[in-house]
């Protein structure tokens, strides 16, 4: 993952793989703060070497589809 996350921007593949992995991460976490409601995700371990880039796909994806919607803001960070 790390490799694929580090050539996200020179490489047309690894930048499709991680917009898929963004999408569904998204969706699963999108499930998680509906049911918790949780205001703030840390993502860790091996996700973590998307950085930045990956915290902000989340953030956008899952504030596009939680219940609260305006009302509440999820914020995303990498730890």
């Amino acid at each position: 993952f790390r490799h694929i996350a580090d050539l996200q921007d020179e490489d047309p593949l690894s930048s499709e793989i991680m917009a898929h992995l963004s999408r569904y991460m998204g969706i699963a976490l999108t499930n998680i703060i509906n049911a918790f409601d949780i205001s703030t995700v840390v993502i860790g371990h091996d996700a973590a070497y998307g950085g930045e880039s990956l915290a902000h796909h989340l953030q956008k994806a899952v504030n596009a589809g939680i219940f609260a919607g305006k009302m509440q803001r999820v914020t995303v960070h990498i730890s």
